[in-house]
Parts: structure tokens; C-alpha cells; sequence
């Protein structure tokens, strides 16, 4: 369960356990997973256990409020093996969550942990992310930083989407949920 109290900058502090907004396994392939939720929720956590279809290297990426314009901001590092990576990207249509399943084949796993936080609706959306993979070859460790750069709404939907093909079935996805 994520943590019950959390501190936020400009003093916000969201306080109480948080709530299970929804929680999902697949029954069958999906190209998104979607969750709609009242905006009394100023950060949502979500626990993800990814599995892969047969099509590989591919991403998990972030959209919020179905915002697909170029309101996105993101930084990451990956880990795997004895090499690290960075990149850096603005103006995306989605902020990058998940590590890529690096070719390793169908029905390969991805767990991953991200949370965003809005606290006003002229506040932008700030996300923390942290994964890794199963690939037999090596340790596989991403982690992003990224923002959404809306300043007008606060959030009520995130979409969880493959870069590419679906999400199988059996994927795990649970939303959580803190009030302010």
C-alpha cells in the first residue's frame, strides 16, 4: 500500500490513507488502460505488474486528462547491466513511465510504481516514476521525472498506454488515490 501521508510543495500536505480508486487485471489484450476519478483527488499513485504481449520493446507512457497535445515534459535514466542512459524530452504528447522490455520476448513483466501530484488547477501535474523488468540477461532499472504543463485544470482521468500493440491480458493496475 503506498505511503499515508505525503508532502507536497507549497506547504500542501495530503494526509489520511489513501484510497483504492480502482483496481484492474486484464481479461484480454488492451491497447489502454483508462481511469476516470473526481477531481477531489489532488495525487494518484498507480501499481502496475505490465505484462507484455508478443510485441516487443515497447514503453508505458502517461496521459492525463486525455490531453494528447504537447503538454508534456519528462527525464529519464535507465539502468541495465552495466550501462545507464538518460534522456530528456518536451513538448510530448505523454510523459514516459516504464522501461522498454529490451526484446525479450513475449509475455515478458514490467512492475512499476509512479505517482502525480496536482494540487491546484494552476499547478503543473508533477510524476515520479521508478520500474524495471524481467529480462533474463540483466537488472533492468528506470527512473523519470516528468510534469504535465497544464495550468488550468485539475486531474480527473489518466490513461496508462503502451508505445505500441496492447497490454496482455493479466496485466495488474490499481489507482490509488489522495485527497488534500
Amino acid at each position: 500500500m503506498p505511503v499515508g501521508t505525503l508532502s507536497l510543495p507549497l506547504g500542501s500536505v495530503l494526509t489520511g490513507q489513501p484510497e483504492v480508486i480502482k483496481s484492474t487485471v486484464l481479461a484480454a489484450a488492451a491497447a489502454s488502460v483508462s481511469f476516470t476519478f473526481p477531481p477531489v483527488y489532488r495525487a494518484v499513485q498507480v501499481e502496475a505488474f505490465i505484462k507484455n504481449d508478443a510485441n516487443c520493446n515497447k514503453r508505458c507512457y502517461l496521459r492525463i486528462n486525455n490531453d494528447s497535445g504537447a503538454n508534456y515534459s519528462h527525464q529519464a535514466i535507465e539502468a541495465y547491466g552495466s550501462g545507464v542512459s538518460a534522456i530528456r524530452t518536451t513538448a510530448d504528447s505523454k510523459i514516459i513511465i516504464d522501461t522498454e522490455f529490451n526484446g525479450i520476448g513475449a509475455n515478458a513483466r514490467a512492475s512499476l510504481s509512479f505517482l502525480v501530484t496536482k494540487t491546484t488547477a494552476a499547478s503543473k501535474a508533477q510524476m515520479v516514476a521508478i520500474s524495471g523488468d524481467d529480462d533474463p540477461a540483466s537488472i533492468v532499472l528506470v527512473l523519470v521525472g516528468g510534469q504535465w504543463n497544464n495550468t488550468t485544470d485539475l486531474m480527473s482521468r489518466i490513461d496508462v498506454l503502451p508505445s505500441a500493440n496492447n497490454f496482455a491480458a493479466n496485466t495488474a493496475i490499481t489507482l490509488w488515490g489522495y485527497r488534500l
